[in-house]
């Protein structure tokens, strides 16, 4: 796979999927020009019923508390960049996203502290095959590298993905609900007793994987998930 990727970046040279500069996939002066996200979209509702909103409808604390985002999906450079990450398996991708994501994340962890554990959401072991790398866990490593805030990663990664479930992409709302329910074990209890926990996802649609995930971290003793 690095022999062909390599063959294909000398045929075809590298550059920015947005303003077509050579040398890099995502240049730094486009990075900056994607539009930071600066709300957090709290949980409306307790689980398993879920929506979002704007405003928190209860104390901040406990449970599942809601999504921190970092960009929007419909920007079309970020948008482009994750397709090609997961899709088109451009690993190089992940640096400059995941710091995206350290950025927008350090700062709500500065503004909370705790002991906070960061745990990428996991792929089923059969796409995680197929795939070959988890793009959780590169974005993570990535958004947290050189930092001191634990991360969960690999092999470390106390949550399970147990359900080889089908692709999001065309299902609405309750059908991404049900497609995800039950997807998610906790493998290692201890990990995650009374911590406060950030889930890493690349997107977040209706944040029915999310919710499946934060709901079996939740079951297993976390004391809250974002």
């Amino acid at each position: 796979m690095k022999l062909l990727r390599f063959l294909l970046d000398a045929i075809f040279p590298i550059s920015c999927l947005s303003c077509k500069t050579n040398g890099t996939y995502l240049c730094a002066a486009c990075i900056k020009q994607i539009p930071r996200e600066t709300g957090i979209l709290y949980s409306s509702n307790s689980i398993p019923s879920f929506s979002m909103t704007k405003k928190s409808p209860r104390p901040y604390g406990g449970g599942f508390c809601g999504i921190i985002p970092t960009v929007s999906y419909k920007n079309t450079v970020a948008q482009k960049a994750i397709h090609l990450l997961k899709y088109s398996r451009i690993r190089a991708l992940a640096k400059p996203l995941g710091e995206l994501l350290g950025e927008r994340v350090t700062q709500f962890i500065r503004a909370n502290p705790k002991n906070w554990l960061i745990v990428p959401v996991p792929l089923h072991a059969r796409k995680l095959r197929s795939r070959g790398f988890n793009q959780n866990d590169l974005l993570a490593e990535a958004a947290f590298a050189g930092s001191n805030i634990s991360i969960a990663i690999k092999k470390q990664n106390p949550l399970k993905r147990i359900r080889d479930t089908k692709s999001q992409t065309e299902l609405n709302g309750t059908k991404r609900l049900l497609n995800v329910k039950n997807s998610f074990a906790v493998t290692n209890i201890g990990a995650i007793q009374g911590r406060s926990i950030i889930l890493i996802d690349d997107v977040a649609t209706t944040g029915a994987t999310i919710l499946s995930a934060g709901n079996a971290l939740i079951d297993g003793g976390a004391s809250e998930v974002w």
